[in-house]
């Protein structure tokens, strides 16, 4: 049985991870990255008197660094790589971790219900923001929240609304029932108010779901209800967006038949030139910027795509091992979720699109990503075995072990 002080901390710093979106670098002060060793130390502590015991993560994440670590031998500045590194080894640190205190279905329930409720303070935020007309981002005109990036919160609030759809198997209290009606309406405001045109990419992925879930008759009610209530909006209170906004879903057409994508495809090129004469180790992880910085004089660039980040930091090898990790998530939804792989392909989608526009390999909540797919694959328990029938051959049969509902 895992101490509960354990259990609490790794709760904290779930929560903590939405409302912070920053990076685990060091040096640097952070809500999470003080939650995180917190947790290490009280970790070992019960370590140390037998109480606990370090679980095995999938070597793929394990290997996830190698790359990173070669980084510091072939960039030109191996300082920031040796941040980058120290940042990978914190992120590593904490799927042990996460893998070693969630032993039950109940601990990741949850964690995920953390993650839910912090991203809820997202959504009221930037409500609070539009209705006081706060810019947050000085560079980025858009109602954001807290200061996170407006396609950087708009995915990390998608991920939460898979979670949501989620838990709503375990969880039949009033309380959230509330929080998922407020949740599924607030939801939709908040990502058109963040102007992220990937945001409501991800934001119509993340309700798939939904067409999976709902009996027939239900779905059409909801259906109805979803028209009825966008028809309100975009009539009302979608005349009072800001112009910025209204401009960016005006424009979409015409900057893509233009090959102008904010400028983006300025950084593509330049991260593609620079994978050509650095193809196979890269040019450095983080160096990225260093690059940008020289030739563009764009201080503290990224490529805006975590994909090429990955292939011109860190070469093809990188690239090859970062492919991997995605499809042993997607072969572990396949496997083990069970009935509930609509929900883990969902976040794996919504994961997927939000990285062709943002660089996230760094960001915390992409590592509790990772590790909740494998762990809840484990703890779903879907048992496989083979049995023999009059004519000989072989069937494999599956064998799902079902929970009762949870209580919070």
């Amino acid at each position: 049985m895992v101490p509960k002080p354990l259990v609490y901390l790794l709760l904290f710093y779930i929560f903590s991870i939405p409302i912070e979106t920053a990076f685990v670098v060091i040096p640097g002060y952070s809500l999470a990255n003080s939650a995180g060793i917190l947790w290490m130390v009280i970790f070992l502590f019960y370590y140390a008197q037998g109480k606990i015991v370090f679980r095995k993560v999938p070597i793929i994440i394990n290997i996830y660094i190698i790359p990173v670590f070669i980084s510091v031998f072939v960039a030109i500045d191996s300082e920031i790589v040796l941040h980058a590194l120290v940042t990978y080894i914190l992120l590593l640190i904490t799927t042990y971790l996460f893998a070693s205190t969630v032993l039950d279905k109940k601990t990741i329930m949850l964690a995920m219900l953390m993650f839910i409720l912090s991203s809820f303070i997202f959504i009221i935020n930037v409500l609070i923001n539009y209705q006081q007309v706060k810019i947050v981002l000085w560079w980025d005109p858009r109602t954001s929240a807290m200061g996170a990036d407006s396609n950087t919160l708009a995915v990390i609030l998608s991920v939460a609304n898979v979670l949501l759809f989620l838990l709503k198997k375990y969880y039949n209290q009033k309380a959230f029932k509330a929080l998922l009606v407020a949740f599924s309406i607030l939801f939709p405001i908040a990502i058109i108010l963040t102007g992220s045109r990937t945001g409501a990419i991800v934001g119509l992925i993340s309700y798939i779901p939904i067409v999976f879930v709902l009996r027939k008759r239900k779905f059409q009610l909801l259906l109805i209800l979803a028209i009825t209530y966008f028809a309100i909006y975009f009539t009302s209170l979608g005349k009072s967006l800001p112009q910025f906004n209204l401009n960016r879903i005006v424009e979409t057409n015409e900057r893509i038949r233009e090959g102008n994508y904010t400028n983006r495809e300025i950084f593509w090129k330049m991260a593609i030139d620079e994978f050509l004469e650095h193809p196979v180790l890269g040019i450095g992880s983080k160096n990225f910027s260093y690059y940008a910085n020289n030739k563009l004089n764009a201080t503290g660039a990224v490529t805006h795509n975590t994909y090429l980040s990955i292939l011109v930091e860190t070469g093809i090898v990188g690239l090859i091992i970062f492919l991997l990790l995605l499809y042993s998530i997607f072969l572990n939804i396949k496997n083990k979720w069970g009935p509930d792989r609509i929900y883990g392909f969902s976040l794996l989608l919504v994961i997927c699109i939000g990285m062709l526009t943002l660089t996230m390999e760094y960001y915390k909540f992409i590592w509790f990503f990772y590790i909740f797919i494998f762990t809840y694959g484990r703890l779903n328990r879907v048992s496989t075995y083979t049995i023999k029938i009059e004519n000989s051959t072989i069937q494999k049969k599956t064998f799902i072990h079902k929970d009762e509902p949870l209580t919070l």
